[in-house]
């Protein structure tokens, strides 16, 4: 038998390897295993098994790593999909299903093969140096593999030196399979041995014999036996190690001796790490309302046929998208069925548990990148054995292993956080659940109140059904908006003018302030100032390492770029012209915190960043605080703009609408109404009016005019007109191909090559040539980033010319594997289907 296999590396090739007797039980499509790659052994995936091979040499698969496979057969068909569609290797993408920590290599590992003295390794000290220090590491630490010796020794003629002494065999190289990095944790738990269980005139033997001479043994003994006769469970009772010993007061030498004399039982029970754990309440009963009630029941239609099918759901914010989200999965669980359910950010991912934990108990599991290695691993297998049947998370949870997938929601699926745009592949999570769904024949609810242009286009011409939900819970109304224009607003009140917060936006937060209730405030530029420059020549500071400004962090007084991590400390003279004018231009979000303190100093204020969320459990703890009323005012990004529901905020203030509306991309306007109109819908939520104030300089753009009127519909309709003109999604394809070089000249010449190529590749097909323009290469609006200088060449493919996109796909392999050759030392390409950012 015989396996093909693909390894998470940058190649696109499978390789065949037979399958031992041994593991021909064992080794499946979608099993990992440890197999020979050069001189090393790596792990690998199974992709697909045959009985013959026309190759002469093949090398033996060393052996399966699981008893079960890693990946189902729909998540196999999902990454034959995504390295299809995005162009990239399947190894690659399998790997990028599974949590961190689960490789497992083969290495060669390093020791004293013959007696040596402190004498003989000190006398190689003058003759032969690196040879004296590898004997002295190792006769201290046994055995090191290669990257220990590196670290002791250094790399310096390293490799030479230990070739001589395994020559001479001084040093012997060993074969061994590393462990993995994630590992099922447990905790020790104790219990009455059956010696004592249910035999009372020995239990009595035994503590008489202790009290006098090993009383705290007796406690121990006397306080198992009390919780055993208490506990109603058939199976005996055990209590922890460590809480034992800290009831009972004891020392560990008396389990120790217990243990020998066969009275008590130490046994080992798996730890679960869920760091959301924890009593949650029960919630009350909800009554739907009309329009909840004929989406739950069109839903639970489809989950019945056992078909797939992709649903829109449509709501306005505040109008219950998540209690259909519940129970649509309530019918899903019913049916034997299990869900995923993915959220855009992490910082939404505490109130979502809270939700679907305080209804599904210990049937949820969590999954998002800023949980530990081990707390991601035990979620991902106890989803694989069917323990956990609902996992929640963000992008990467599409992946999870859910077994009999009946039902995936994809909330705020407008969200440009599901595409993963700086790594491979880049794939979209929406995309990806559609397909995933589409593959075990489940449902999908997209779920929004500003769906995403291309979905709501699908909806209208019938690919996916369109559910509605036009009114907020209890018939609340909508907040109401005023637009203030900023440059007006100068105009008029110059001696009042603040260019943080208009003169409406203090007033409204005075007035509701006063009466304990909460406000919110976006402003989507984290940072102090955005950049810093000298009112005298000129300079800007500037990212070495990219073209892109510093950004002042009044937090240690330094100037960071927000690509790179790059840092300095900030300056007061000017290193260009040693000028004293050093002007902060630009509004961060810790600049408006300082002016939010100083307007009002008796609010507190919370702000919730990527700078303040950095730590682990950050966005709980935050927004904690303010649901506890603990801080008046919640300042933010794109965090608090989506997904937070507190009844007490009833005003949201937009510090500048133009931030995102002016960036040089065709989606700005898509996104900017997407913001405005989610963030406003965090105000007055319940019973309480919400107002609105969004401050900008372009108050006639069209996604100002209409997130005024909370109007997506006229949005749409006034964006998706101009997408047919411009051949924009939904009706033409982007596909945007980067070529990264540290060296610019490299990136240039390369760009043309590659974009000289395609253009030829192209012509060979005038029925396709006609409905593809092919733009650049032209540098990119930030040509320079973590020190690669960057070149686009973007692809508009029209999709009447190319429905599927599969033969323009099928040019960029072929064009690709033409430039491979010719990629000079330190360049690459990357090819990005559906790019949500041209920057």
């Amino acid at each position: 038998m015989f396996a093909e296999v693909v390894f998470d590396l940058a190649i696109e090739t499978r390789f065949t390897y037979s399958i031992p007797d041994a593991w021909e039980s064992v080794i499946v499509p979608g099993s990992r295993v440890l197999a020979p790659f050069g001189r090393k052994k790596i792990t690998g995936y199974v992709v697909a098994l045959s009985r013959h091979s026309e190759r002469d040499q093949i090398f033996p698969i060393h052996e399966a790593l699981d008893p079960l496979p890693a990946f189902s057969e729909d998540l196999l068909k999902l990454a034959e999909w995504i390295a299809e569609y995005y162009m990239a290797p399947l190894g690659q993408v399998l790997g990028a299903m599974l949590p961190p920590g689960m490789e497992r290599h083969g290495e060669k590992l390093y020791v004293l093969k013959a007696a040596i003295t402190d004498f003989e390794i000190k006398s190689l000290n003058k003759s032969k140096p690196v040879q004296s220090k590898i004997l002295k590491a190792l006769y201290v630490y046994k055995k090191l593999t290669l990257r220990q010796l590196v670290k002791k020794v250094g790399a310096r003629n390293l490799i030479k030196n230990l070739d001589e002494l395994l020559r001479s065999a001084v040093v012997e190289e060993r074969d061994v399979i590393s462990d993995q990095l994630a590992n099922i944790r447990t905790d020790t738990w104790v219990r009455l041995s059956p010696l004592l269980l249910g035999d009372e005139e020995r239990f009595v033997w035994a503590t008489d014999e202790l009290k006098k001479r090993a009383p705290k043994q007796a406690d121990i003994l006397f306080y198992l036996d009390e919780a055993t006769r208490q506990s109603e469970d058939e199976e005996p009772f055990a209590l922890r190690q460590a809480e034992l010993l800290k009831i009972t007061e004891a020392p560990y030498s008396a389990l120790i001796a217990l243990e020998k004399k066969n009275w008590i039982e130490r046994i080992e029970r798996e730890v679960i790490r869920d760091p959301y754990q924890r009593d949650y309440p029960r919630p009350n009963d909800v009554t739907l309302n009309d329009h909840q009630a004929q989406a739950v029941t069109a839903i639970a239609g489809t989950l019945r046929e056992n078909n797939y099918y992709t649903w829109l759901l449509y709501g306005v914010t505040g109008s219950g998208k998540t209690q259909v989200y519940i129970e649509s999965i309530r019918h899903t669980l019913a049916l034997g069925k299990n869900a995923i359910v993915l959220v855009p950010e992490i910082a939404l991912t505490p109130q979502a548990v809270e939700r679907f934990k305080a209804h599904f108990g210990d049937q949820v599991a969590v999954l998002h990148s800023r949980m530990t290695m081990g707390e991601r691993f035990d979620s991902w297998r106890k989803l694989q054995s069917g323990h956990f049947r609902i996992a929640i998370g963000a992008r990467s949870a599409v992946f999870a292993p859910v077994q009999n997938l009946g039902l995936i929601v994809v909330d705020e699926e407008h969200e440009h956080t599901y595409k993963q745009q700086d790594n491979i592949p880049p794939y979209h999570a929406r995309d990806a659940a559609i397909m995933r769904a589409s593959f075990c024949k489940a449902t999908v609810i997209l779920g929004s109140a500003t769906p995403s242009i291309e979905s709501y286009y699908n909806a209208t011409t019938q690919k996916y059904g369109l559910l509605k939900l036009p009114i907020r819970i209890n018939d609340v109304p909508m907040p109401e908006v005023e637009v203030v224009n900023m440059r007006e607003e100068y105009e008029k009140h110059t001696s009042e003018w603040q260019p943080i917060l208009s003169r409406a936006l203090r007033q409204r937060m005075k007035e509701e302030l006063q009466h304990r209730r909460q406000a919110i405030l976006f402003q989507n530029r984290r940072g102090y100032s955005s950049s810093v420059e000298c009112f005298d020549c000129g300079h800007v500071a500037e990212c070495p390492r990219c073209s892109i400004a510093l950004t002042y962090h009044i937090t240690g007084h330094r100037l960071r770029c927000h690509y790179c991590g790059f840092h300095q400390p900030m300056y007061s003279v000017c290193p260009q012209c040693d000028s004293l004018n050093i002007l902060q231009q630009g509004i961060g979000t810790q600049k408006v915190e300082e002016q939010l303190r100083t307007s009002f100093p008796n609010a507190g204020v919370l702000r919730m960043d990527v700078d303040s969320t950095s730590a682990k459990g950050a966005h709980h703890r935050i927004l904690e605080e303010f649901k506890n009323k603990n801080a008046l005012i919640l300042l933010g990004t794109q965090m608090v703009t989506k997904g937070l529901d507190f009844e007490n905020v009833t005003v949201v203030g937009v510090i500048s609408a133009d931030t995102s509306l002016l960036l040089p991309d065709f989606r700005a306007g898509e996104r900017t109404f997407q913001l405005l109109t989610q963030v406003a819908g965090r105000a007055g939520r319940k019973d309480k009016i919400g107002y609105v104030i969004i401050q900008t300089m372009h108050p006639d753009r069209a996604a100002i005019r209409h997130a005024r009127q909370h109007d997506f519909i006229s949005f749409f309709n006034e964006e998706i007109s101009i997408r047919h003109d411009l051949l924009y999604p939904p009706f033409g394809r982007l596909v945007l191909i980067q070529i990264r070089s540290e060296d610019e000249q490299k990136a240039v010449e390369l760009s043309g090559v590659f974009s000289d190529i395609l253009a030829g590749e192209i012509k060979r097909y005038p029925d396709l040539a006609s409905g593809v323009a092919q733009l650049g290469p032209t540098p990119a609006p930030i040509v320079k980033i973590r020190n690669y200088f960057r070149y686009h060449i973007l692809l508009k493919v029209d999709k009447e010319a190319d429905r599927s996109g599969s033969r323009i796909r099928s040019i960029l392999r072929h064009t690709r594997k033409q430039v491979i050759s010719r990629i000079p030392s330190g360049a690459e390409i990357r090819i990005d289907a559906d790019p949500l950012s041209l920057l």
